[in-house]
């Protein structure tokens, strides 16, 4: 197909549902990080994912990572 490059979705651990009770919100877009430290459980562990990439590298194909540091679930104050 001549795909060169892998766009992944934001891998961050996520909370999929937020809001005060009664006004839950749901969506998985990536955008409500609770940790940027480790993947989202659905895309695996970190060594998983490692994996991944070594795969599409060993490919000749990128992984650009969809991060979002401005971001986060309603769960982290400042």
């Amino acid at each position: 197909l001549g795909i060169t490059a892998i766009w992944f979705a934001p891998i961050f651990q996520n909370k999929a549902v937020q809001g005060p009770k009664g006004e839950e919100s749901a969506g998985y877009h990536g955008y409500w990080v609770t940790d940027f430290t480790r993947p989202d459980s659905h895309f695996g562990s970190r060594d998983e994912f490692k994996a991944f990439v070594d795969a599409a590298h060993g490919m000749g194909m990128k992984v650009y990572m969809d991060i979002i540091t401005n971001h986060t679930a309603d769960v982290i104050r400042y």
